[in-house]
């Protein structure tokens, strides 16, 4: 079902697949032994420290979190399993970072030669810090040459604009774009969030943009989980009617506890001879021994039957470690491993990851199916932007109601609240004397405070 909704992901790198309005005010339940088991309610709400927030895009297809890397290497080799005992050479790539750590140049070198064999370089947009521009070239022996161009564009840090350029001889020529165009709340509780998107793609007859699909969300805001719903109902576009035409519609919700954990639930339905069809569901979770479960199936009228289910392992650096398939079997009521893909990391005293190797496993606890393996060194400190000394400072009340009040302030700070679309919604100066921050016309919602005092800084998460 992911892979379904993963529309135009070779343009889009975050895609939230489909939407929907409409249909019904139910709500699905866990079902009861993994309610249990993943430690939440059976509406999927955390039996305590609970946070509540909606999004526009709720598809999220892995962990949602972001591994602790201190540092990034200048140089990493790539190599496959030859099944025979030892690794072939597959690529060797030298990277280099900007002042934030960003990669603005990765040059892949031919190991037995050291001549460059292709070149990719990056800029970045100075308003988002979010990438503009890609360059691909490749170098036959006589200097590089330019292959392939993607320019980026962005509406409040979501993508808006994909164009890819290809090199005709004589400069470029662009070959194909993609463009999504949004509607953003205006007001109220849904002040900010996406309230449609049309995708559309370029012809590369006609040079015309064509839609391809409309997405369209609803925050109900009403029932247990106010605020944490998210609707969406996804159209595809009929270019001989030129109308939009229902395809997919998901109902889901997300919710976030105080230890980073966070837990989902969501309907799949295909419209189908003008009515809605096929009630998938899907519970995920992540446990509480840092392992991450999601389940699929289908909600009968005589209960909830499992199809499949997925589990991620994170190791204690927030790292991938393993990721499992299995599939359902009705005959003996119990899931069948279907594969089972493990990443093992080697590091060095700092903590640095010098070697990553990927396996396919035949089954848990298979050592000999080696798949992939990376190896890292010359590696250059994260980030210039961490030198910075934290401000030791308490904030609260969490969740707030009509402000949030700044202890421990021993000189004036720069605060700014971002919301998780990334649009600022408050900028303003606290002071000892004066350290409360106005949230009465927030919405609901999950957002990020970021307090600046000299060189010192921290950032505070809060929930509205």
């Amino acid at each position: 079902m992911k892979k379904y909704l993963l529309i135009a992901s070779l343009f889009i790198s975050s895609v939230a697949g489909a939407t929907g309005v409409g249909g019904g005010s139910r709500m699905p339940a866990f079902p009861t032994s993994y309610a249990s088991k993943l430690g939440v309610q059976p509406d999927g709400r955390p039996t305590k420290g609970i946070s509540v927030q909606g999004t526009g895009d709720l598809l999220l297809d892995n962990h949602n979190r972001i591994a602790v890397r201190i540092s990034q290497p200048n140089n990493s080799i790539a190599e496959t399993w030859n099944g025979t005992g030892s690794w072939d050479y597959l690529s060797n790539l030298v990277n280099t970072y900007d002042s934030l750590t960003r990669v603005i140049q990765t040059v892949e070198i031919d190991t037995t030669t050291n001549d460059s064999l292709s070149r990719s370089t990056f800029s970045y947009d100075p308003a988002t810090g979010l990438i503009a521009e890609s360059i691909t070239e490749s170098n036959s022996g006589t200097g590089f040459t330019p292959n392939q161009k993607t320019n980026y564009t962005y509406d409040r840090g979501n993508v808006s604009r994909i164009e890819l350029f290809v090199d005709n001889g004589a400069g470029w020529e662009i070959a194909d774009a993609i463009t999504i165009t949004y509607t953003f709340g205006a007001s109220g509780a849904n002040a900010g969030k996406i309230i449609s998107r049309i995708v559309a793609r370029r012809n590369g007859t006609s040079g015309t943009i064509i839609p391809l699909f409309k997405d369209t969300y609803s925050y109900p805001a009403s029932g247990p989980a106010a605020n944490s719903w998210t609707r969406l109902v996804e159209q595809n576009y009929t270019a001989s009617t030129g109308v939009y035409v229902n395809s997919v519609r998901i109902s889901s919700a997300i919710w976030f506890d105080f230890k980073r954990q966070w837990y989902t639930s969501a309907f799949y339905d295909i419209w189908s001879q003008g009515a809605w069809t096929m009630n998938i569901a899907s519970y995920s979770g992540t446990l509480n021994n840092g392992e991450y479960v999601e389940l699929f199936g289908i909600n009968r009228t005589t209960g909830f039957e499992p199809l499949s289910r997925s589990s991620t392992t994170i190791d204690a650096f927030d790292e991938v470690i393993l990721e499992k398939e299995e599939s359902y079997n009705d005959t003996t009521s119990s899931f069948e491993v279907d594969s089972f893909d493990e990443t093992v990391f080697v590091r060095d005293a700092n903590g640095n990851v010098i070697t990553e190797i990927q396996k396919s496993l035949a089954s848990a606890g298979d050592t000999t199916e080696n798949s992939v393996r990376f190896r890292f060194s010359s590696f250059v400190p994260v980030a210039a932007k961490a030198k910075a000394e934290k401000l030791n400072v308490t904030v609260g009340p969490n969740p707030v109601a009509a402000f949030v009040v700044v202890n421990g302030l021993k000189a004036n700070a720069s605060a700014t609240i971002v919301d998780v679309n990334g649009r600022t919604v408050s900028k303003s100066t606290l002071t000892a004397n004066s350290n409360r921050l106005n949230t009465a016309s927030l919405g609901s919602g999950i957002y990020t405070l970021r307090l600046v005092s000299g060189n010192a800084a921290t950032t505070v998460k809060f929930v509205k």
